[in-house]
C-alpha cells in the first residue's frame, strides 16, 4: 500500500524451550506485583513473595518462580535490609530451580549464598556460637535436603547421606515426633536407602515419615512424595501389585501439576513394572510416555545448551 513503511518488522523471540506457555501463564501476575513495590515496601509483603516463588517451585512453574524470587531480592534491595534470613530463603529457591535445570555447579553456589545469610541470621536472633551452625536456623532445612538430592543425582551417596543427618539434626527437638518438616528428609533418606540396597530399613524410614502426615490428607505434596517413594520400593523388592494399586491411586488423586516431573516418575514407575513382568510393548509405550512429560517439564538443560557447553569444555 502506498504510504506504507517497507521496514522489516523486528522477529518475536520465541519462549525457552520446556518453558511453554508458562511464561505467559505468570507473567502478567509478576509483572503487577513488580510494579506494586515501587509503592509497597514492607518485609512482610517481601516475604509473600518468597512464599509465592516457592508455590511456583512446587507447581513447577520455574520461569514465574525465578521472576518472582528476582522481584522479592529487589524488594529487600529498596527496602535496605539485604543480608537476612528471609533473602537467603529466596536465594534457596533460585537454587531449587537451577538444580532441576541441571546447573549443579550454580545450585551449589545459591545454595552456599542462602545457607550465610541463614546462619548470619541466627547468630543475630541469638542461636549457638559454638559451631553448631545446623541449629542457627530452621530454614537451613531446605538447603540441606537440596544439596542431598544433588549429591544422589551425582552418586555421590556418603555425601548425600551426611546432608541428610545434618538435615535430621536440625529438625531433632522436642516436636520432632510431630513436626512435618522432617517428612521430606525422611522421604530423601528412604530414597537413598532404596539406592543402596537397604530395603528393610527404607521401609521404616517411610513409616516414620507417613507417621509425621497425620494432620495431612493425602492430596498434599508430602503425602504423594511418600506414595511414589513406597511404590518405588515396593517394585525393587517385588511387590508388583501393591505398587501397581499405589500408582493408581496416585494418579487418582490427580493432584500432581501436569508439569512437575513427578508425574513422569509415576509413569515411569509402571514401565519399570511392566519391564519385570516382560510385557515390553507395554513398558516402551509408557517409557514413551515418560519421556514426553519429562521433556513438557523443562528439567534440565537445553540439549542444544549442553551440547555447545560440552563443545566448549573440550
Amino acid at each position: 500500500a502506498k504510504g506504507a513503511s517497507s521496514k522489516p518488522q523486528p522477529r518475536q523471540k520465541s519462549p525457552p524451550r520446556g518453558q511453554g506457555t508458562e511464561q505467559d501463564e505468570g507473567e502478567t501476575d509478576e509483572m503487577a506485583i513488580a510494579q506494586s513495590l515501587s509503592t509497597k515496601l514492607s518485609s512482610a509483603h517481601a516475604q509473600s513473595l518468597a512464599w509465592l516463588a516457592n508455590l511456583h517451585v512446587h507447581e513447577f512453574r520455574m520461569h514465574a518462580a525465578v521472576l518472582v524470587s528476582r522481584i522479592a531480592i529487589q524488594g529487600y534491595r529498596k527496602m535496605g535490609v539485604l543480608g537476612t534470613a528471609g533473602e537467603g530463603s529466596v536465594w534457596t529457591q533460585l537454587a531449587v530451580v537451577a538444580m532441576q535445570r541441571g546447573r549443579l555447579g550454580e545450585a551449589r553456589g545459591l545454595l552456599a549464598r542462602a545457607q550465610r545469610l541463614k546462619t548470619q541470621a541466627g547468630k543475630q536472633a541469638g542461636g549457638a556460637s559454638d559451631g553448631a551452625n545446623l541449629h542457627l536456623h530452621p530454614d537451613l532445612l531446605l538447603d540441606l535436603e537440596t544439596r542431598a538430592q544433588m549429591s544422589m543425582w551425582m552418586v555421590q551417596y556418603r555425601k548425600a547421606k551426611d546432608h541428610l543427618q545434618e538435615a535430621l539434626a536440625l529438625s531433632d527437638d522436642a516436636l520432632a515426633p510431630r513436626n512435618s518438616l522432617r517428612c521430606g528428609t525422611l522421604v530423601l533418606l528412604a530414597a537413598y536407602m532404596r539406592e543402596v540396597g537397604r530395603y528393610r530399613e527404607a521401609y521404616k524410614v517411610l513409616a516414620s515419615a507417613g507417621r509425621l502426615l497425620q494432620s495431612f490428607t493425602e492430596r498434599s505434596p508430602l503425602a504423594y512424595r511418600v506414595a511414589i517413594e513406597q511404590a518405588a520400593l515396593d517394585i525393587e523388592v517385588g511387590f508388583l501389585d501393591e505398587a501397581r494399586v499405589a500408582l493408581a491411586d496416585i494418579q487418582g488423586l490427580d493432584v500432581i501439576p501436569a508439569r512437575h516431573p513427578d508425574a513422569a516418575m509415576v509413569v515411569w514407575q509402571q514401565a519399570h513394572m511392566e519391564l519385570l513382568n516382560y510385557r515390553f510393548v507395554a513398558a516402551r509405550q509408557l517409557l514413551d510416555q515418560a519421556r514426553a512429560l519429562l521433556a513438557a517439564s523443562g528439567l534440565g538443560l537445553d540439549a542444544r545448551h549442553s551440547q555447545q557447553r560440552q563443545a566448549r569444555l573440550q
